[in-house]
């Protein structure tokens, strides 16, 4: 219980004793109910807000009220805090703003929910146990209207089950008529079973397995992009690989290639992804863009969007809803305004429900993207300010906020689904401009690698494959093989062998995850140093950690550079001494093959004395 030191009350005009200013009644005895009756009058009239006391003459010592003046500023606040009401000692805990319709608990921004229509009352997605197909279906379509139970169910009147007596149920055909009576009241309702009772306001309970079940499956990798400037990609290739190596990306934009039709796409990247080109036409090749994707995502080319820029757009199959469109955009220096207007017009044809990403060098320096407005005096007026326009017509939202050159942010990444980004981290990059890696939480539609068996025979038992043979063959008698075909007894010694070599054979699955070989355990460690040596120089900003990072990135490109001169060195000197040649051809094979199909030749082209030594079904191919 909670006792009041001092009280500040404003003495009655019937008081005996009557002050102008307020009044502070020292209240230490007043846990004493009998100092309540002998000294205070309180009256029933009295509001219970604002305690009116009657001041009673009395000489006593011990009830006598020090008295103190007060100023009116704090006689104000303290007067207020009286009318304020009765002192809650243990409010308890706040009702939430959005409380969820099952579980009572607050709805959060973070949290996945949804919005009944009917009543405005949130539910979260696990509390209803929503499947993530129709969550996503709900939350991508927004002609689609989502109900609660307690909204679902319609209103029947109670009366309508009151008059069910006069009702006629008899059948006035004669062959039904016959049949036992099928009334109402031939029903006994009271044995029947009401299973699965669906309240209104409840929801589906889960269970523990659903439970793990449902957060497994919310557990997804997420896509990583990576937006990285070359400057020659072929140049620039074994940094580029690293990097490939390193991050691990599922969906590259590159800008800047420098690439020509002279430049076979399996020179510079590897078999594991779907490229996408886009060559610059012009004299100038310092140019170029790339979209490379994962071999497990199933990606189509997007022809229909392609413009006069250097620019390539992909769609990327998903889950349950719309294909997803990545786009990679490059503007030099030199174009106008014009150029980035083009985009409009790419941008215009892709579905309004689909999730757009487009990434690149935008090359828009003075651009205020926290505010999304031009600076005024800076550069390139023309396309910053177009650019603007387009983003703000298309909802897309720019992601980067650190710089990429410099102190400007030049490689952009837009998308008109930011609820989706959990990531945006800018790593060091290739060329002069940094790299951007963005994590995505979408759900890409999958093709599941086909994954092929090795035995490896060297660590082979052959002795126990021989004893399991002999084993068999002991079986065979002339009854036995009497008994049977031809057809089941080789069927029945194939599965010895297969059996055999199951047992005493080590195996091993083929991997699908893409590797440099030449990069050790020594190399990643210089790697992730120089990563921290980046981190260090980017959050300090100092010369001499910039320094120190530069310089530190030139020793590990040597040493990434040497190592793998001497790993290729080992696969063909090696392969040469040992008079073994399956490594080189596995290196060989491990290279990207391009497909260019069977050149039409005709056969005057070729000398006599060439032809002549064809076979026959050779030149057959070559004669059109």
């Amino acid at each position: 219980m909670c006792f009041l030191k001092k009280i500040v009350v404003p003495l009655d005009i019937s008081s005996a004793v009557q002050l102008n200013p307020p009044t502070i009644l020292d209240l230490e005895h007043w846990a004493c109910p009998s100092f309540f009756d002998s000294t205070l009058n309180i009256t029933e009239d009295m509001p219970v807000s604002l305690f009116h006391f009657s001041l009673l003459s009395s000489t006593s010592h011990n009830n006598c009220f020090a008295i103190k003046n007060l100023n009116s500023t704090t006689h104000l606040s303290l007067l207020m805090l009286m009318l304020s009401g009765d002192i809650n000692i243990n409010p308890g805990p706040y009702a939430p703003k959005y409380p969820c319709g099952v579980c009572n608990k607050a709805v959060k921004w973070k949290q996945q929910a949804i919005e009944c229509e009917g009543c405005s009352v949130w539910y979260h997605k696990q509390c209803l146990n929503m499947s993530d197909e129709v969550f996503e279906a709900l939350q991508n379509h927004v002609s689609y209207t989502w109900i609660c139970t307690a909204c679902g169910i319609p209103n029947f009147a109670s009366s309508l089950f009151d008059f069910t007596d006069s009702f006629d149920l008899s059948n006035p055909f004669d062959p039904l008529a016959a049949s036992p009576d099928t009334s109402m009241e031939s029903v006994n309702l009271e044995n029947l079973e009401l299973r699965d009772v669906h309240h209104p306001t409840s929801s589906p309970k889960r269970s523990v397995s659903q439970g793990s079940k449902a957060k497994q499956k919310s557990k997804c990798k997420p896509i990583k992009f990576l937006n990285i400037n070359c400057q020659s990609v072929k140049a620039k290739n074994d940094r580029f690989l690293v990097k490939l190596d390193t991050e691990n990306p599922d969906v590259i934009t590159g800008t800047e290639s420098w690439l020509n039709s002279n430049i076979a796409t399996g020179e510079v990247i590897p078999s594991c992804y779907q490229v996408f080109r886009n060559d610059r036409s012009s004299g100038d090749s310092h140019g170029g863009v790339f979209i490379a994707i994962k071999d497990n995502l199933i990606a189509n080319e997007e022809t229909d969007l392609m413009t006069e820029t250097e620019s390539l757009w992909v769609s990327i199959r998903m889950q349950g809803m719309t294909p997803m469109y990545v786009g990679v955009f490059y503007r030099s220096q030199v174009t106008n305004t014009d150029y980035v207007k083009q985009l409009d017009s790419a941008l215009s044809k892709i579905p309004p429900q689909a999730s757009v990403w487009l990434l690149g060098d935008f090359n828009l320096p003075d651009v205020d993207w926290d505010i999304f407005k031009f600076k005024p005096g800076g550069r390139y007026a023309g396309p910053s300010k177009a650019m603007l326009e387009i983003a703000l017509d298309f909802n897309l939202h720019q992601q980067v906020k650190e710089p990429t050159r410099l102190d400007s942010i030049l490689d952009l990444c837009f998308t008109n689904s930011p609820s989706f980004v959990e990531s945006v981290v800018v790593i060091p990059g290739i060329s002069d401009h940094e790299a951007v890696i963005v994590n995505a939480s979408v759900k890409p539609k999958l093709v599941r690698p086909v994954k092929r068996k090795i035995f490896l025979y060297k660590k082979a038992k052959f002795v126990d494959i021989g004893d399991k043979i002999k084993s068999f063959d002991e079986k065979l008698t002339p009854d036995y093989i009497n008994a049977k075909t031809v057809n089941e007894l080789v069927t029945e010694f194939n599965q010895v062998i297969l059996n055999s070599m199951d047992e005493f054979v080590p195996s091993k699955m083929t991997s699908s995850r893409w590797k440099l070989p030449w990069i050790n355990n020594s190399i990643k460690k210089d790697i992730c140093k120089k990563k921290h040596l980046y981190n260090k120089a980017k959050k300090h900003g100092s010369t001499a950690a910039w320094d120190a990072f530069k310089h530190f990135r030139r020793q590990t490109d040597r040493k990434i550079r040497k190592a793998k001169r001497e790993y290729v060195h080992d696969i063909i000197g090696g392969s040469l001494e040992s008079n073994n040649t399956k490594p080189f051809w596995n290196f060989i094979k491990s290279k990207r093959q391009e497909v260019f199909g069977v050149l039409k030749t005709k056969l005057m082209c070729l000398t006599t004395n060439f032809v002549q030594y064809l076979p026959t079904r050779t030149k057959k191919i070559f004669l059109i």
